[in-house]
């Protein structure tokens, strides 16, 4: 990759994550705002966007832990919302999803990883740190960075 795709590159997922908290405000949830993103970076085109929260607002949040399996809540995660945008707007049918990267201000929690993998992208960029240990995810092909993380790994390419 030149400098000049380099550089494209994180345009694309700069100006992504910004809509990625801008989508995020949008968000009905009490506790936690987030919104993803899901761009075809090479060819610069926003596909789908989500954001977290119940499809009827919450009166009063349910959740008291991080467990959120079992802790009674009601929220459909941004890259669900996002995914499920998707496949309704392209009739049912992800194109090329190994091109697609999820562009999410929060670090994706394993259910979304999982989701997201089995529709093929396996690609993830996050700002805000989550309590998750992405090895297991990594080792099965998928790529997860940080938002600082891709800085620093496409300004390095960049400069070299």
């Amino acid at each position: 990759m030149n400098f000049l795709e380099n550089y494209n590159k994180w345009m694309q997922i700069k100006e992504s994550m910004s809509l990625a908290h801008e989508t995020a405000k949008i968000s009905p949830c009490l506790k936690k705002k987030v919104g993803c993103v899901l761009i075809r970076v090479r060819q610069g085109k926003i596909l789908s966007t989500g954001f977290g929260g119940a499809t009827d607002p919450c009166k009063d949040c349910v959740r008291k832990t991080l467990d959120w399996q079992q802790d009674g809540c009601w929220s459909i995660h941004s890259e669900v919302r996002a995914v499920l945008k998707l496949l309704t707007s392209s009739k049912g049918k992800i194109k090329k999803p190994e091109e697609i990267t999820a562009v999410v201000t929060h670090g994706p929690c394993d259910q979304c990883i999982k989701y997201l993998h089995y529709f093929g992208i396996t690609k993830i960029v996050y700002d805000i740190e989550y309590h998750n240990d992405y090895s297991k995810w990594i080792d099965k092909g998928m790529q997860i960075y940080s938002f600082d993380q891709l800085k620093e790994k496409l300004r390095y390419a960049i400069v070299s």
